[in-house]
């Protein structure tokens, strides 16, 4: 009887769905307003998590399921915060729905790996699918939503198809820069520091690398090496300062001073 007055009552899964995850529909107006603000176009480049966290902090249940699912359908590893807040919701019904939005976008991270493990046994080691196969773990494990294990074994892939790409296309330096970063971000910063030594001994040099260089540099407490190394790219860093963040310009002034000391 009990599962037959529910039954009446109940949703069809479809209808659930959608009720958590709405189809937007937006005219061109809107969609170009809201690629501007969520940080998709080339107006702006930050993606900033706050106001979810203050929905998920002080909304209502409805604004905080809307917010829910912005995040998921315009998903960026800044929002993990967000979503991990969601999964400690006072509601169920907000918990119920985080952890859904992080399964599909799990589940989407796993059918593109599927798709380009297709793709690489019908084209072998083509040096493209390689390096979408690289990037593909690289991303994977900066979504912010894995826990260490997994991030940590992501990032090893990645660095080793970053390497096996790097062997038939040695000129690429955002590869290059990637190897060094996931690195950085696996806190293996001596073999950071070498790795972007090797870069630049090479002549493979960019501002990135100069960047993620100079952090590594600290990281491992060397900082004669730093300071010399910041005023050897100190007038390269002047020329394209306007293009750089305050936070990385005011840093790089202040290992640039031109006595070497700080």
């Amino acid at each position: 009887l009990m599962v037959f007055f529910f039954t009446r009552l109940s949703q069809e899964f479809e209808a659930w769905y959608q009720s958590i995850f709405p189809s937007i529909h937006m005219s061109e107006s809107e969609k170009i307003y809201d690629d501007i603000v969520v940080g998709r176009d080339e107006s702006s480049r930050s993606y900033s998590v706050i106001p979810f966290l203050d929905v998920l902090s002080f909304g209502n249940e409805a604004q905080k399921r809307q917010a829910l699912a912005k995040m998921t359908s315009n998903f960026h590893p800044n929002f993990a915060p967000a979503f991990k807040k969601a999964l400690n919701s006072e509601s169920n019904t907000i918990r119920v729905q985080a952890a859904t939005a992080i399964a599909k976008i799990e589940n989407g991270f796993l059918e593109r790996l599927i798709n380009l493990s297709k793709v690489q046994e019908k084209y072998g080691d083509e040096p493209v699918v390689i390096r979408a196969i690289a990037d593909h773990y690289d991303n994977y494990a900066y979504t912010g939503l894995l826990d260490a294990d997994r991030e940590q074994l992501n990032r090893k892939r990645a660095h080793e198809y970053y390497l096996k790409y790097l062997d038939v296309v040695p000129s690429d330096i955002t590869a290059r820069n990637r190897v060094g970063r996931v690195l950085m971000r696996d806190k293996q910063f001596d073999k950071a520091c070498a790795w972007f030594e090797q870069c630049m001994q090479s002549g493979y040099h960019s501002e990135a690398i100069s960047e993620w260089y100079s952090e590594a540099l600290f990281q491992v407490g060397r900082f004669d090496d730093l300071r010399r190394f910041s005023q050897l790219t100190r007038n390269k860093t002047q020329e394209s300062a306007a293009n750089q963040p305050i936070a990385i310009r005011e840093a790089l002034s202040l290992w640039q001073k031109a006595e070497g000391r700080i």
